[in-house]
């Protein structure tokens, strides 16, 4: 910058001991700004710098909130300036906390949010202010806490509800910043419309933007304790589909060997959470079977996304001990696992098994049919919640299990693969287990099961004397 220094620049603002006209302010304040991007700049301003330009933007904010001259281009700029002179440099934060900026930028966000209207320039003033507040915030535990306890702790939601999509992206930036800090999670979720600011937050996930400010705190929230089941249950069905989408690609294997330096994807309290809702709304996935069902309803989405999440979670080693423990996930999964067995044989329904195809998942039209792949889910997180797990071994036998997945050893176009799912899960029913192993010895052959698929080929399986199966030609 030509040698200039935050002491000059300053200096060039004043005249005889008094302060330029704003546009001579404005000139040196973007100069200010442009100079702030360079860490050199930012380490050498000194506190006399600093405290000059918090005490011009109170000065800037009782004018504007008392109805005087207000220019809220300087504003903005000097906003600018505070922003890029936090930007990782503790001692500007420290010096920043220690004035009055802290009730200045309340009393600007209360009185934008709730008086003014959103004139473009205010929107943008917005902005800065988010901005600037999140580099004050960031990487700085003191600066977390002030900025969430004196400032926005009541005014994210309104924030989040302003109708300006970059707003609404920054905004989601600066609660990530300041739940860094524990103690802000847990304040976060004890406020009242803590339901309300993830919906918001779930709402701008949905908004194409060239930020994922938003989809970052949903990350974040899902590795932290804030997403509790009251919290959940508070929030629409729809939104909790999306939540449980989101969580399932952050658990999936594909996107944690993208990201290998990430923490657990998902914190047990919000496995826990999600556990829980799958035993208390499991029954609803039974109205996929109604003929008069109701189109809107989307309880049986909800179930089937909570159960993705479960059987992914199940998949991973660093989440399976966690969700092995919890017996009423297995229990819940197997009585789904039979009712839904029963009630696809009692009629043509949802869960009645499909052999139109080689049952590989290709067909699009059929992953698009009402419970699509239902059946092997379950049979995948039963197998899961087995592997190496004695204790679920065995309650699998005590509950009569171990037949209702030899049913599902069947090709079953709506649900891929499930036959080599039923087989795996078996595996992990019987390693190191002689009590289901005899089980297994002691089943005694019944025949054959009908094949629609063999039959439309011209064919039926049959059962020689030898046990041996074979093919009969029926065109013979």
């Amino acid at each position: 910058m030509d040698g200039k220094t935050g002491d000059s620049l300053i200096k060039s603002m004043y005249s005889d001991g008094t302060l330029r006209e704003p546009s001579d302010i404005l000139k040196t304040l973007k100069e200010f700004t442009l100079g702030a991007r360079e860490s050199s700049f930012r380490e050498t301003l000194t506190l006399h710098n600093v405290r000059f330009l918090t005490d011009y933007f109170q000065q800037c904010v009782e004018a504007l909130t008392s109805q005087q001259v207000f220019n809220v281009e300087c504003c903005t700029e000097c906003l600018r300036c505070l922003r890029n002179a936090c930007a990782q440099c503790v001692e500007n934060q420290e010096a920043v906390l220690r004035s009055l900026a802290i009730p200045a930028v309340r009393q600007l966000l209360r009185y934008l949010v709730e008086t003014v209207s959103l004139e473009e320039q205010y929107l943008v003033l917005l902005r800065c202010c988010i901005q600037f507040l999140t580099n004050l915030a960031s990487g700085h535990e003191a600066g977390q806490r002030a900025v969430w306890k004196d400032i926005i702790h009541d005014l994210i939601h309104p924030l989040l509800c302003v109708p300006d999509g970059k707003l609404n992206q920054y905004s989601c930036m600066l609660l990530q910043t300041v739940l860094q800090c524990s103690d802000n999670i847990i304040s976060f979720a004890e406020t009242v419309d803590a339901s309300e600011s993830m919906e918001a937050v779930l709402a701008a996930c949905s908004e194409e933007s060239e930020h994922d400010f938003c989809l970052q705190l949903v990350k974040l929230m899902l590795q932290s304790s804030v997403i509790t089941s009251s919290l959940f249950d508070k929030l629409s069905i729809s939104s909790q589909i999306l939540l449980l989408h989101i969580a399932g690609a952050c658990v999936s294997s594909e996107s944690r060997q993208q990201h290998p330096e990430a923490d657990n994807a998902i914190s047990d309290s919000t496995l826990s959470c999600f556990a829980k809702k799958f035993k208390s709304t499991a029954h609803c996935i039974l109205a996929l079977a109604m003929k008069d069902r109701d189109e809107e309803d989307q309880n049986p989405q909800l179930v089937m996304s909570l159960l993705e999440v479960l059987c992914a979670a199940s998949a991973e080693t660093d989440l399976q001990p966690f969700l092995q423990d919890m017996d009423f996930v297995l229990e819940t999964s197997l009585g789904l696992l039979d009712m839904v067995e029963q009630v696809g044989r009692s009629s043509d329904n949802a869960f009645s098994v499909r052999q139109d195809g080689a049952g590989t998942g290709d067909d699009a039209s059929l992953a698009a049919e009402p419970g699509y792949g239902f059946k092997r889910n379950l049979v995948q997180l039963i197998g899961n919640m087995c592997f190496r797990h004695r204790g679920n071994q065995d309650r699998v036998r005590e509950l009569k299990g171990i037949p209702t997945i030899l049913q599902q050893c069947n090709i079953d176009s709506k649900n891929a693969f499930i036959n080599q799912w039923a087989i795996l899960a078996i595996r992990n029913l019987c390693e190191n287990n002689l009590e289901n192993q005899a089980f297994l010895l002691s089943l005694k052959s019944q025949g054959v099961a009908d094949n629609e698929a063999l039959g439309r080929l011209g064919y039926e399986a049959a059962l020689r004397e030898d046990g041996q199966i074979y093919l009969k030609n029926l065109k013979k």
